[in-house]
């Protein structure tokens, strides 16, 4: 089974931006039930966290625009693993990311400096419990096996590639 992942563009956000360098990571969301999982989500949220994380990704983008790994930019408070697990290829990481109030973005990297953000959520609690943990997992093995079977459409702004 195929998936969609669709492009985080700082213009969601902004009015004007300039990209700071060529080689920037790019920031997508899953496409789930024909509908962005992410900033679809961010709707359901109260005001004070719907605020959090549009500040949220609107950092993060900036960040990823530098072309730098967020490791480099962050120190572990702020970024570490959420959950690991072995995949085919050897150990992989979900990276929680906190950058505003109680807001955590959750994302795996993939070759060609592609950052893919599995889950968007306050956080309430100090640690993911074990369905949380699960479900992260799944989604991101997903994306794993899509790749590798070069089976990832991307939406960018109107236009639909395939990732090879």
């Amino acid at each position: 089974m195929s998936i969609i992942l669709s492009q985080i563009t700082m213009d969601l956000f902004v009015d004007s931006f300039t990209p700071e360098c060529d080689d920037a990571f790019k920031v997508y969301e899953l496409v789930i039930d024909g509908k962005n999982a992410t900033l679809g989500y961010l709707s359901s949220l109260d005001h004070k966290d719907k605020k959090s994380a549009l500040l949220s990704f609107i950092k993060l983008l900036a960040f990823a625009n530098t072309g730098k790994l967020l490791h480099e930019l962050f120190d572990e408070i702020k970024l570490h693993p959420a959950h690991e697990f072995k995949y085919k290829d050897g150990d992989k990481k979900i990276w929680r990311l906190w950058i505003v109030g109680d807001i955590r973005i959750y994302y795996i990297y993939l070759p060609n400096k592609f950052i893919v953000v599995l889950n968007t959520a306050p956080k309430r609690k100090q640690k993911l419990n074990k369905s949380e943990k699960e479900y992260l997992e799944k989604l991101a093995i997903h994306v794993f096996d899509c790749f590798h079977s070069n089976l990832i459409t991307i939406n960018e702004g109107n236009k639909n590639e395939l990732l090879n």
